[in-house]
C-alpha cells in the first residue's frame, strides 16, 4: 500500500491511479495476507489465527497510515517544492 502513497504528489486512487499490474499485485498480495492470518493456515508457522473483529482495527490502522503518509508528504513537497 505505500507504494500507491509515495509513487505520486497527487492523491493516490482518487487523483492518480497505478498501472494494471502494481494494482492487481497490491490486491493478490493482500488477499493473500488476509486469507492467511484468518485462516488455519497460521497453525503450520506456530502462529495464532486472528479472530474476524480485528478486521476493523486493520482498517482505521492502515487508513491512519495512509493519511500520515499523505500529511508528510504534503509536508515535504511544500519544503522542497517537488516530489521525489
Amino acid at each position: 500500500l505505500i507504494v500507491h502513497m509515495i509513487r505520486t504528489q497527487k492523491l493516490p486512487f482518487l487523483q492518480s491511479r497505478a498501472a494494471w499490474p502494481l494494482i492487481i499485485s497490491t490486491i493478490l498480495v493482500g488477499l493473500i495476507a488476509l486469507v492467511f492470518v484468518f485462516t488455519s493456515f497460521t497453525a503450520g508457522l506456530d502462529f495464532a489465527r486472528l479472530p474476524l473483529f480485528y478486521l476493523p482495527f486493520l482498517a482505521l490502522l492502515l487508513l491512519g497510515y495512509c493519511t500520515a503518509v499523505q500529511l508528510f508528504k504534503a509536508i515535504y513537497v511544500r519544503k522542497f517544492h517537488e516530489w521525489l
